[in-house]
């Protein structure tokens, strides 16, 4: 359908100081409004042991 795309991305974050590093992958599918507003959904799973098992959430975009 017209305004609807998707996305599949990896990322990690590796600490300065003490700590376990953190990485995850997430999947998701986005809705795109009108010229200036997004709406997205997704669901995030954690591949370190120091990660999130299992997320989901959403959110907006608004260009201004």
């Amino acid at each position: 359908p017209e305004g609807v795309g998707g996305f599949v991305e990896t990322f990690g974050e590796i600490p300065l100081g003490d700590g376990d590093e953190v990485i995850a992958a997430d999947s998701g599918v986005t809705y795109v409004v009108n010229d200036d507003f997004q709406l997205d959904v997704y669901a995030r799973v954690g591949l370190s042991d120091a990660a999130q098992d299992l997320a989901i959430g959403g959110g907006g975009s608004f260009r201004f």
